[in-house]
């Protein structure tokens, strides 16, 4: 990055109000993420297979309105857009903190405020990043979205770690109450937003154009692309072992490893605070390996940690101590995979088509989620807790094989705007 990048960054108002909302966004969902399966677990005593099912409906609009929703926001104006998403999901997480000091908080509650929740995170995703390229020039767009990144790496330390307060001090359900402060931090940062037109488009014809068919040329894009299709292929395997491996995590540590509720907070402490050293490093360590070698090494390692969760119970030492070390490896090498090339997305489409082709990385990332907590919590009530685990360990490494047929994986540096030009990554602009 150079200083240049940074200045301009620094002094671009659209930008830092976009920033200072992703730190509150992202607390929000860090603190809802790492909360809700233990108010899910601890308070309403709910199984492997509830708790799967609770991460599936959080994800379930990204499968069903993550194409389209790129669509939806370039015909809108983007500061309504996530300003009212953010106010649409502080409402919701605020009901579940409310419903447990009345004493009626159930799962149908629990899975309606994440199903919510989920479907405005789609559109407000979808319109922050659309929202980039509006304001950011060109050359600074791929350093937009790497900081953009590493700042929801940083303060996902915060909610974790907050989270873990409140829990020891009093219940999960009050913890709750912080995702609420969360998106508060992030309508107030949008309201200095300015309050844009929506993307210009490209002709009259466009204007008629039915928005299935604006979404449908992202997608063809993409899946037409040497490096973002199997970049896409790769994220949604990895993406879909984390899930399966999250919906059955918690009920494994607290039912099999031993661990308290507030133990399992502190280790999505350890975790938040191995994903700030790994977005701190990542630059530096995919300079010094190479982009193709530190993603392969981070998807090898990933595949490990997952394998080894279920021999942790007779481990010698502490189940805490195994469990929050594995995590903690875990989300460093995640923090590794994803911030390595973090721009590639941006640098190697035409803005024009920035938010379609973003929305449909997020469509693949995220997707599968829903579908892989649900059949990771279905195996984890069937076959036992870790065969799902190793489920997810071997869809870990089916990534790792996706991203060997990746040209990224001979990347030792991010390439040029020409360089991508040349290897016929990046359609030339017309003179």
């Amino acid at each position: 990055m150079t200083s240049d990048m940074r200045l301009s960054l620094r002094h671009n108002r659209p930008f830092r109000a976009l920033w200072t909302s992703s730190v509150g966004e992202s607390l929000a969902d860090d603190v809802s993420r790492s909360v809700l399966p233990l108010v899910a677990a601890s308070t309403l005593g709910a199984g492997s297979s509830a708790i799967g099912l609770l991460q599936a409906l959080s994800m379930a609009a990204f499968l069903l309105l993550g194409i389209p929703a790129g669509a939806v926001v370039e015909r809108a104006r983007i500061r309504r857009v996530m300003l009212s998403t953010t106010g649409v999901r502080a409402v919701a997480v605020t009901t579940i903190p409310i419903a447990a000091f009345c004493g009626v908080l159930s799962m149908w509650q629990l899975f309606c405020a994440v199903a919510v929740i989920g479907v405005a995170d789609v559109f407000f995703s979808a319109a922050s990043s659309a929202a980039l390229p509006r304001h950011v020039a060109a050359p600074d767009l791929g350093q937009a979205y790497s900081s953009l990144r590493a700042t929801q790496a940083a303060t996902s330390i915060a909610g974790p770690g907050i989270g873990s307060v409140i829990i020891r001090m009093s219940s999960p359900a009050v913890a709750v109450f912080s995702a609420s402060a969360g998106y508060l931090l992030s309508a107030l940062a949008l309201s200095r937003y300015p309050d844009d037109q929506p993307f210009p488009t490209e002709s009259p014809e466009r204007q008629r154009r039915s928005l299935w068919r604006d979404a449908a040329d992202g997608l063809s894009y993409a899946a037409r692309h040497r490096v973002l299709r199997p970049l896409f292929l790769g994220n949604a395997f990895w993406n879909s072992a984390s899930a399966m491996a999250n919906a059955v995590l918690v009920v494994f540590a607290l039912q099999e490893a031993g661990l308290r509720a507030g133990d399992f907070a502190l280790v999505t402490v350890c975790e938040a605070a191995a994903a700030f050293a790994g977005a701190t490093l990542a630059t530096s360590l995919s300079r010094a390996l190479g982009i193709g070698r530190a993603k392969t090494v981070a998807m090898t390692a990933n595949t490990l940690v997952l394998a080894a969760y279920p021999v942790v119970p007779s481990l010698f030492g502490s189940s805490f101590l195994w469990i929050a070390a594995l995590g903690s490896l875990s989300t460093f090498a995640a923090m590794i995979y994803s911030l390595s090339a973090a721009g590639t997305v941006a640098q190697v489409t035409p803005p024009g088509l920035h938010a379609r082709v973003m929305s449909c990385a997020r469509f693949a990332a995220l997707g599968p989620m829903p579908v892989a907590s649900i059949v990771g919590g279905t195996v984890g009530d069937i076959a036992g807790l870790s065969a799902a685990l190793m489920l997810a360990a071997v869809l870990s490494a089916m990534s790792l094989a996706v991203f060997m047929t990746n040209p990224q994986r001979r990347w030792k540096a991010m390439p040029t705007a020409e360089e991508l030009i040349s290897a016929g990554y990046l359609p030339r602009e017309p003179s």
